[in-house]
C-alpha cells in the first residue's frame, strides 16, 4: 500500500535563536515552541503535527546525531516500504536506535504518545515497552553509517550537563518503578502493575 507522506523536512529549534539551513531538493519548515520542548514533548509535537499532514511515518533524526553513509535515509525509506508491504504491524525502524529511525504514526498514536513524565532520557524506552506490550514490534534495519556525537546538546550547556546529572538517577528510577525492571528487563505489563488506575494505554 501506498505511504502518506508530507516530504516536508521540519526543524524544531529549541535554540532561541532565529537560524536558517539551506536544504537542496526539500522545502523546510521551521518550528519556534513559545519554550524549549525537552525531547518528549517535541516528540508529542511531531505526532499531532504529522496527523495534521496526513503522513503515515514518521522519520525522526537526532540533533546530535549525524550520517556517513550517503543512502542511508533512502536505505530506511526502502524499508519502510518492505516492512508495510510484508503486513508485519510495526511500530518503528532503528537504524543506530533512534539516532536515525522511523515510526509509525499509527502506532505512536495507538500508546497515546510520548510519557512527559521523561523530559528525554528513559522515553524512549518506555515507548519501545509500551509498543511491545500493545503487539507492535520494533524492528532493527542494520543498516550502517549513522554515527552518534553523545550527548551533544547537553555538553554544550553547562547547565543542561548539571541538570542531568542530577535528574538521570530520578528518572532511572522512575522507569524501574513504572515496569519493575531496567530497560529491557520489564516485568509489569502495566505501569506500577496497577491495571485499575493505568489499564494498557499509558
Amino acid at each position: 500500500p501506498a505511504l502518506s507522506t508530507a516530504h516536508i523536512l521540519t526543524i524544531i529549534d529549541n535554540s532561541g535563536h532565529d537560524q536558517k539551513i539551506e536544504q537542496q531538493g526539500c522545502p523546510v519548515r521551521y518550528y519556534h515552541p513559545p519554550v524549549p520542548l525537552p525531547y518528549s514533548q517535541s516528540m508529542n509535537w511531531i505526532l499531532k503535527d504529522a496527523k495534521k499532514q496526513g503522513a503515515d511515518v514518521i522519520i525522526h533524526f537526532h540533533s546530535d546525531a549525524y550520517s556517513t553513509n550517503p543512502t542511508a535515509e533512502e536505505e530506511l525509506l526502502i524499508k519502510i516500504r518492505e516492512t508495510e508491504a510484508s503486513g508485519k504491524k510495526w511500530a518503528c525502524l532503528w537504524t543506530h536506535y533512534d539516532l536515525l529511525w522511523a515510526i509509525n504514526v499509527k502506532a505512536l498514536d495507538d500508546i497515546g504518545g510520548w510519557d512527559t513524565t521523561f523530559p528525554a532520557y528513559f522515553g524512549d524506552q518506555d515507548a519501545r515497552r509500551r509498543w511491545e506490550l500493545a503487539g507492535w514490534e520494533c524492528i532493527n534495519t542494520d543498516i550502517k553509517g549513522i554515527e552518534h556525537e553523545g550527548s551533544a546538546t547537553i555538553n554544550s550547556d553547562p547547565k543542561l550537563q548539571f541538570m542531568n546529572t542530577q535528574t538521570f538517577p530520578l528518572y532511572s528510577y522512575y522507569y524501574q518503578l513504572k515496569w519493575n525492571g531496567e530497560p529491557g528487563h520489564e516485568t509489569y505489563t502495566v505501569p506500577f502493575n496497577r491495571a485499575d488506575l493505568f489499564g494498557d494505554k499509558q
